[in-house]
């Protein structure tokens, strides 16, 4: 699956999951990924194989298979938002 197609079906997943996304939230990297920005201040890699996103505190990566974008947007979905009094630091990709 392409980075674009999983991203398409993950913005799918997440809106059933009233998480909104529009296209403009999504940027095709010279790499040959796509990233997927939440409002909620959080940045999701898509690759050829596995999405990634940074865990909570900011300090590892969190992985899902691609061909799984219901099952990412169920782990995403259930996340909680970045804390009001800590600003959202993501970790650095590889």
């Amino acid at each position: 699956m392409t980075p674009d197609t999983a991203l398409t079906e993950l913005r799918t997943a997440l809106a059933q999951r009233g998480i909104t996304t529009v296209d403009s939230d999504v940027v095709e990297t010279r790499a040959g990924y796509a990233t997927l920005s939440l409002t909620r201040g959080l940045l999701i890699w898509c690759g050829p194989e596995m999405f990634r996103w940074p865990d909570v505190t900011g300090s590892r990566w969190e992985f899902h298979p691609v061909e799984d974008p219901a099952g990412a947007a169920l782990r995403l979905a259930d996340m909680p938002p970045p804390c009001a009094d800590q600003p959202y630091v993501p970790a650095v990709a590889p």
